[in-house]
């Protein structure tokens, strides 16, 4: 698939969470490394709990967060995109 070359994986403690598509002002790897490291500071702080994660949904996107954390920006051509490549996190 030619979509999936355009791909990244977000991982966290060497465990892929979900893929990510880059941008040309923002390359899919360079995108993928920065929600990781938003992941990991906001799993770090033992006061956030699974109840921080927020979803705000904006005119074009979504928008989460872990608490104030910002995570990352979901748009609609992502998901479509994600979805061929989404495999459940064993948790």
């Amino acid at each position: 698939m030619q979509d999936q070359k355009l791909l990244a994986p977000v991982k966290v403690d060497g465990d892929v969470l979900f893929f990510v598509r880059g941008t040309t002002t923002f390359p899919a790897a360079e995108r993928a490394a920065a929600i990781s490291k938003r992941i990991r500071k906001a799993a770090a702080n033992s006061f956030l709990t699974v109840d921080s994660v927020k979803i705000r949904t904006i005119a074009d996107h979504l928008e989460i967060f872990i608490g104030p954390e910002f995570i990352m920006n979901v748009y609609p051509e992502m998901l479509k995109l994600s979805i061929s490549v989404w495999r459940p996190l064993q948790i």
